[in-house]
């Protein structure tokens, strides 16, 4: 998520069983319900002030992406995919959608149009996230089988090749014994979070590993602060970490350094978190439904927003697999509605002029 300067975030949190609901992090005040569809976890991303888009799994089974605009509660549009996806990641400018589906593949989509431009093989499990490169280069993707694959973004938009064929020009590795569970970018590292108890950073561009970080347990998502040297980790049983990245030494690279435990701060897994405020403040949300908001450096509760969503804790892998919080929002909701109409009345008023002429 990237920040400017005036915008103050908002928070948008879905679930496969509950509406899409946009929140003010300092606030915790509700700005917006959105109904029509079940989000898996990670299947949210904004493609523009105007609109966002969110992964949506029928009941038959069928995948869809399903895209909301600021202004309508409910879908506006359904781009019909080949397969159920989960994890979504869109271009800034939202004129491409990245998806991950659970053949491993990896589908470019055109929007407005929902036009399918490529599909490539990744990965040879279901993919559980994806994201984008900070100079929007190259699509980075995890899955469940632990690798990664980092594909050039130029090779996903060529229009040229085969919609359903292979791509061997990209970069793909075992990076965790056990699921992928998360990715962050960085400018040049990544960082990847899985169930094998690690968080591990990563060269983008030469795919190499820097660095592993050993934690207490099954880690399910990261984030770097703003000045990338501070690492915060949710882990699969409500605890949140953080880890000075800036090592002074070898030796230090090559132990990982010294992991600080903020405690178990959520009663269930920790599936998201971002950075607010200018990196000021953390934001984390649970399985449950849990969503608060810290002081990044004193681990101080700032705010704790309602719940979001119940989930079953019956089956415990199924509510962390549908579960989904993305944190993208550049401006605030109201700001969003009065730019739209502004820029509508303006539009009206210079078919009026050009009538008149």
């Amino acid at each position: 998520m990237s920040l400017l300067p005036t915008t103050p975030e908002i928070v948008l949190i879905a679930s496969p069983d509950g509406p899409i609901t946009a929140y003010d992090p300092y606030t915790g005040a509700v700005l917006a319900r959105f109904s029509g569809s079940q989000c898996p976890r990670n299947g949210i991303t904004v493609i523009s002030n105007n609109q966002f888009a969110c992964s949506h799994v029928s009941d038959t089974g069928v995948g869809y992406i399903h895209l909301y605009n600021w202004w309508s509660r409910s879908c506006v549009q359904s781009i019909h995919l080949p397969e159920p996806v989960a994890p979504l990641v869109a271009t800034n400018d939202g004129s491409y959608i990245f998806s991950g589906g659970v053949s491993g593949h990896i589908q470019s989509v055109l929007v407005p149009s929902g036009d399918l431009i490529r599909s490539v093989s990744a990965h040879e499990k279901p993919v559980s996230c994806i994201v984008i490169s900070c100079d929007e280069s190259l699509v980075i993707s995890g899955s469940d089988d632990g690798t990664i694959a980092i594909i050039p973004i130029l090779l996903l938009l060529d229009v040229s090749l085969d919609p359903e064929s292979g791509c061997s020009s990209f970069t793909r590795f075992t990076g965790h014994e056990l699921s992928v569970t998360g990715l962050t970018t960085g400018m040049g590292v990544m960082i990847s979070s899985s169930l094998d108890w690690t968080c591990k950073v990563w060269n983008i561009v030469k795919g190499t590993h820097l660095q592993t970080v050993k934690f207490q347990g099954e880690m399910m998502c990261s984030v770097l602060d703003p000045s990338e040297t501070q690492l915060y980790a949710g882990g699969m049983d409500g605890t949140i970490y953080r880890k000075d990245l800036k090592v002074e030494t070898r030796k230090q690279v090559a132990s990982g350094g010294e992991v600080v435990v903020w405690g178990r701060k959520h009663d269930a897994a920790v599936v998201a978190m971002d950075m607010l405020n200018y990196g000021q403040s953390l934001l984390t949300v649970s399985e449950n439904g849990q969503i608060h908001v810290w002081e990044a450096e004193g681990a101080t509760e700032v705010a704790e927003m309602e719940e979001a969503f119940k989930a079953a804790v019956e089956d415990r892998g199924r509510v962390t697999s549908n579960l989904e919080s993305a944190i993208e929002i550049h401006k605030k909701l109201m700001e969003l509605m009065l730019k739209e109409a502004n820029a509508i009345a303006e539009f009206e008023e210079s078919i009026r002029k050009q009538m008149n002429i």
